[in-house]
């Protein structure tokens, strides 16, 4: 069962196959059956309606276990394993960090080839 609640330019819905009725204000329950309905799929889609969810914050990871993942992940000189172990938001967090400016059209394999050269610099030139 979701709890779905009005949308932010919704007045009130209805709807007349499955005998749900939403006003505002109010949140209600739907069935896995009850969202197979045609007017409440359309009304899910177009922002009618929108989900309840919770409204807790991710966990704030530290920048030391971020890193120690890094490393971890790029044991074997792959950025890719780097790139599917990270998301954007804890790859923006180890830049900042490490002193680099974000910005925010910075892709994951951008940010990971910049820490990769701040981390490793001395590993490369001594080779």
């Amino acid at each position: 069962m979701t709890k779905y609640k009005l949308g932010p330019k919704a007045g009130f819905f209805y709807d007349p196959t499955t005998q749900k009725k939403v006003l505002p204000g109010k949140e209600v329950k739907f069935s896995s059956e009850e969202l197979l309905s045609q007017r409440t799929k359309s009304a899910i889609n177009s922002g009618h309606l929108v989900s309840v969810g919770k409204s807790e914050k991710p966990k704030e990871v530290s920048t030391e276990d971020l890193l120690d993942k890094f490393n971890m992940l790029y044991e074997d000189s792959n950025k890719t394993k780097v790139i599917k172990g990270f998301k954007l938001d804890e790859l923006k967090q180890l830049a900042e960090s490490r002193g680099f400016e974000i910005d925010p059209k910075d892709t994951k394999e951008q940010l990971v080839d910049v820490l990769i050269e701040d981390l490793y610099e001395d590993e490369t030139e001594t080779e």
